[in-house]
């Protein structure tokens, strides 16, 4: 059990690690970000693409296209990005297309499910085996896994209830897949909660997305950690003497 001061020194750690990765030195220069989402049919992943790049809420029809491509000029930590949205087709009978996705120079990978149907977030499970398949490692690209429609939950405790639930499963293809790179994000394209939030983190997340660097963060905080622990332990035993 982390205990609640170690868990704030952690956070601040990975903060400050996060902050001193390599950013583009200069910052007038437009850097493009590829983002694929991913997801069944009615998960809402045009409403959430929409909603980013007009800033207006639209309803989700089930046209049978393979692919929609969208961009938008944004602005993330003061640094100018385009962004190259791809939307892929959530319907059945476009499963076997799905690998294509994963050759177009994806930056980053967003796996949308809808909080009205929990199918959704298993059915990640044939997204992250078809991403790993083209990929000599899955953390060779940030994965965020998205719980979209939140805003259908208007009881605070069936809310906290429900998104426990999924995330719970999302946490088990997370260590399954031993994903290092990843986040899960709660969303509302109807209301806007959290969507800009959600490209913003697509981006920070490759620009900090070298599994190595992956690595070597995860050991720094746990030796951070373990030196910690020592200093506590030995003040411990000062103080008997």
């Amino acid at each position: 059990m982390i205990e609640k001061n170690e868990l704030k020194r952690k956070i601040l750690l990975i903060r400050y690690l996060n902050r001193i990765s390599i950013i583009p030195k200069n910052k007038k220069e437009i850097k493009t970000l590829n983002v694929t989402l991913n997801g069944l049919e009615y998960v809402g992943k045009s409403s959430l693409t929409l909603r980013f790049v007009t800033n207006n809420y639209a309803f989700e029809n089930n046209d049978p296209t393979i692919e929609d491509n969208y961009s938008k000029q944004y602005n993330v930590d003061g640094i100018p990005i385009l962004f190259d949205i791809l939307d892929t087709a959530g319907q059945e009978e476009f499963r076997p297309l799905r690998g294509q996705y994963h050759h177009r120079n994806t930056d980053c990978f967003i796996l949308v499910s809808s909080l009205e149907n929990i199918k959704t977030v298993e059915e990640c499970v044939s997204f992250l085996n078809s991403i790993g398949s083209n990929y000599q490692s899955i953390n060779d690209i940030p994965i965020i896994f998205v719980l979209n429609k939140v805003d259908l939950l208007q009881d605070y405790k069936e809310r906290m209830r429900k998104i426990e639930e999924f995330r719970k499963v999302i946490e088990s293809l997370i260590e399954a897949y031993h994903l290092l790179n990843t986040k899960i994000i709660v969303t509302s394209a109807k209301s806007g909660e959290c969507v800009n939030l959600l490209f913003e983190e697509s981006e920070r997340m490759v620009r900090f997305s070298n599994e190595n660097d992956l690595k070597l963060l995860h050991q720094v905080v746990e030796l951070d950690s373990k030196s910690t622990k020592a200093l506590i332990k030995k003040q411990r035993k000062k103080k008997w003497w």
